[in-house]
This record gives C-alpha cells, sequence and structure tokens, in this order.
C-alpha cells in the first residue's frame, strides 16, 4: 500500500538533512536540463562558440545522469565539425567517453576510425568509474558497428587492448567485451570466455558467453569443445520466456554449423550423440566438498560481528550461485521465476529470519508459493506446486491442472485433469530443498547472506572495510 504519514507534534529542532538534489546547485543544473530538452522539442538552433563549450561541460556532470543524457541528445543535433575536436582533444576519460559516444553515433562512418583510435589510447585500468568504462566500450562498440571491420592493421591494436582488459571485475563489462572480441575474432578470446562460462553463477551471464562463443572457428582446443557442448546439453532445464528454449536450440546449431568436420573428437561425438540431459541447472561447475550439516545454533552466533562489514561481494554471488539459488530465484535481473524475487528481501527479514527460511525453509511457507496436496481418484498422491491452470485441448470437458513437483526442473510438470481429482489440500511441507549451505563455511554463508541483503550493490555498507 501506499501510505502519508504526517507529524502532528511540536518541533523539536531547527535543524534537519537536505534531502540529496534539492539543493540550489541541482535547481540550477534541472533548469539548465529543461531548457536543454526544451531546444530538443523545438528543434536545436545552433549554439555560439561560448554555449557549445557551456554544452561539453554539462556532459561531464557527475552527478545528475539527465543532464549528461540531454547534452549528449543535443550535441549530436549540431554539426559534427563544430564540437568533434572537443572531443578528440578531450583528456578526461568521464567526459571524453559519452562525446565519443555522440561522434560514433552523429558522425557515423566517417568518424568511426578516429573514435577507434581515440577509445584504445586511455589506460583503462585507470579509468575508476565502472560507467565511464562502459560509456568507453560502448563508444567503440557503435564505431564497429556503424565503421564496420577495421583495416588489418588497425584491427591488431583493437584486439590488443581488449586483449589486456578480459576479462574485467565486472559482469556487465565482461559482457561488452565479450561481444567485442567475438566480432574481432581475437585467437585468445575462446579460452578466457570458456573459463568465464565455468564460474558464472547466472544462466543469463553464461549464455551470454555461450551465444558469442557459438561462431568462433579460432582458439579452441579438444577439451574446450567438449566442455562447451556439454553445458549446451545441460541447459535443458534452464528456462525463460516463450522463445527461450527455440534461443538455446539456436545457439546450439550455429555451434554445430561452425565446427569443422576435421575437430569432431570420439569424446565430442558421444555428447553430440547423447541426449540432453536434464538436473538441476549448473550456476557452479566448480566441484564442492561436504562441509558442515548447518544448524541455526550453529551460525546465529556470527550473524553480529560478522555482518558489520568487510565481507566479499564476489563470494556472495559465487554462492548464490553454489546454492542454486538462481534456479528459482530472481535477483538484481537475473535466475528463475518461480520461487519469489529476493532483490527486496533486506527490507522484509533480518539476517536471522533470513538464515532460518534457508536452514528450515519448512518453518514457514509463503501460500503464494506453497504446495499442494492432490488426492486422486485412483488412490495416488501428487504433491507440487499449481504452475498454470488450463481448459482441456482433447475435446473432454473440463480443466488440466499443471504441475511441477521439483522447483529445480521447472519446465518438467505433470498434467492432472480436473476430473481425476478428489480434493486438493495445502501441503505443509516446503519444495525448496534443505541442505543447501552443506558444502559452504561459514564465511561463505555470511557472504551470501551480505550479498542478499544488498540487494547486489557491490558498494553497499556490508563490502566495505
Amino acid at each position: 500500500g501506499l501510505y502519508r504519514m504526517t507529524y502532528r507534534g511540536e518541533q523539536v529542532s531547527n535543524s534537519f538533512q537536505q534531502l540529496p538534489g534539492t539543493g540550489d546547485g541541482h535547481r540550477v543544473k534541472r533548469e539548465r536540463r529543461r531548457a536543454l530538452e526544451l531546444r530538443l522539442r523545438k528543434g536545436t538552433e545552433l549554439m555560439a562558440g561560448r554555449d557549445l563549450a557551456g554544452l561539453w561541460t554539462s556532459i561531464s556532470s557527475e552527478d545528475d545522469r539527465a543532464l549528461r543524457h540531454t547534452s549528449r541528445a543535443v550535441l549530436e543535433k549540431h554539426p559534427v565539425e563544430l564540437w568533434k575536436d572537443l572531443v578528440l582533444e578531450e583528456q578526461d576519460s568521464d567526459r571524453a567517453a559519452l562525446g565519443l559516444i555522440a561522434l560514433a553515433r552523429a558522425g557515423g562512418r566517417d568518424s568511426a576510425a578516429e573514435v577507434v583510435e581515440k577509445v584504445t589510447a586511455f589506460d583503462y585500468g585507470e579509468i575508476r568509474s565502472e560507467q565511464s568504462r562502459l560509456n568507453l566500450l560502448r563508444a567503440l562498440t557503435l564505431a564497429l558497428t556503424r565503421g564496420g571491420m577495421p583495416p588489418p592493421e588497425s584491427r591488431g591494436r583493437v584486439q590488443a587492448w581488449l586483449d589486456g582488459i578480459y576479462p574485467a571485475t565486472s559482469v556487465r563489462e565482461n559482457r561488452e567485451l565479450t561481444a567485442l572480441l567475438a566480432y574481432l575474432g581475437s585467437p585468445t578470446f575462446v579460452p578466457k570466455a570458456m573459463a568465464l562460462l565455468e564460474r558464472s553463477t547466472s544462466q543469463e551471464e553464461q549464455i551470454t558467453y555461450a551465444m558469442n562463443l557459438r561462431f568462433m572457428k579460432e582458439g579452441w582446443t579438444p577439451a574446450l569443445r567438449v566442455k562447451y557442448f556439454h553445458w549446451l546439453g545441460r541447459t535443458v532445464d534452464y528456462h525463460g520466456g516463450p522463445r527461450f528454449r527455440a534461443y538455446l536450440a539456436d545457439i546450439r546449431r550455429d555451434a554445430l554449423a561452425s565446427l569443422p568436420v576435421g575437430q569432431r573428437s570420439p569424446e565430442l561425438e558421444k555428447i553430440l550423440e547423447r541426449p540432453a540431459q536434464g538436473g538441476a541447472p549448473q550456476f557452479s561447475a566448480e566441484p564442492r566438498k561436504f562441509v558442515e550439516d548447518w544448524t541455526m545454533e550453529g551460525l546465529q552466533g556470527l550473524l553480529g560481528a560478522g555482518l558489520e562489514g568487510g565481507r566479499s561481494f564476489a563470494n556472495g554471488r559465487k554462492m548464490f550461485g553454489v546454492g542454486s539459488c538462481y534456479a528459482c530465484h530472481r535477483f538484481h535481473g537475473e535466475g528463475g521465476a518461480v520461487g519469489p524475487d529476493l532483490t527486496s528481501v533486506y527490507g522484509k527479514f533480518s539476517p536471522h529470519d533470513l538464515l532460518e527460511s534457508i536452514i528450515e525453509p519448512g518453518t514457514e511457507i509463503s501460500d503464494q508459493y506453497g504446495a499442494s496436496i492432490f488426492n486422486l481418484r485412483s488412490g495416488d498422491r501428487v504433491v507440487g506446486r499449481i504452475m498454470n491452470l488450463n481448459r482441456r485441448k482433447d475435446g473432454k470437458e473440463g480443466d488440466v491442472y499443471r504441475i511441477t513437483t521439483d522447483l529445480m526442473k521447472p519446465n518438467e510438470t505433470k498434467a492432472i485433469g480436473a476430473e481425476e481429482i478428489v480434493s486438493i489440500e495445502p501441503s505443509g511441507v516446503s519444495l525448496m530443498p534443505s541442505g543447501l549451505l552443506s558444502t559452504m563455511t561459514d564465511t561463505d554463508i555470511l557472504d551470501l547472506l551480505a550479498y542478499l541483503l544488498s540487494s547486489g550493490d557491490p558498494d553497499h555498507h556490508l563490502f566495505q572495510n
């Protein structure tokens, strides 16, 4: 619900904390942005030199993304020759990255080579802002898209620059770098991308690498080929929208078409002939050993000091995959949808309650995600979750229930006709399995809890020392 809260008591203090974005400086920026938006709506008149320089300054506004975007849009409406030198001579990476996006968009093929040269002149590792790094990669992508494949000498320089920064530290950067290196056909790309595929923790991330690997012909070894097609065979229980299965089938078809006949080893032939294997989605390819059958008594003493800071975001995200959480739950835009979205769990659960819901999933079961017991006329009982209820398509009267009995295999459902059912009652047993933390150390579990409580924010205070 939406609530309005009003204080009616006496004012006890004259001090107040100003909300972000409400000061005079922000007001000036908002007024400037609105003036620029008005120019866009009416059709931008050319700016004089001084105004154009001010527009260029607005592009680097650190705390106003809307002003940056609007300034770039207005800049693109001006003839490229009026502002191209400002972009190419700019040494500040934050401002230059946005200017290069504008130049790649407005300059098209004529400016592509200059954009490529300017982007690759920056020391990528020295750029602190992830968004600025992403903007540089976006500018490079636009330049290659509109300018086409660069000539051999320039292509080698771009490949070397990208190879030196791949893989990067963030998933978002790796997605951009993966597509660029695949397009350029880098000979070092395949083993690096396969390493990322093997240690990825979500199906979305894995599919990104697999999709970009499908046309690659250089850099493969027999062992890497086997691993790649083995992964494709394991995706039978991954899940998504209506076109998802066809999308994965397209990746496999393209990969097979790009596979030279002479590179089909006997081991690979066996995998290609083998039917697709089911089982839980492989969100962590790393083999894990049993650590302990954790209980609340054994862990709740760690929750205080253990969650005061200094936790590892990367390991927490990895543990989310190790525990197969991605198979059922969506978090920060990734994962399945058969269980509740956990992105906002920080506002609903304390660390104690969150840990308890993982270790003892049957303690409290939401009626929205609970299982039902179907007592059938045949005397059988089926326990599962109702995924759908449809009209029969065989000409008979009545409805058909589609039931999933294993959340780790959400695409496998059982059809039960309404006429077969004597009664339906709620089940007191959670479909979420127990023992998901048994291969984790106490440090791993604390990192996982911090990851969940951060809503996927790597800058959250739980990860600060």
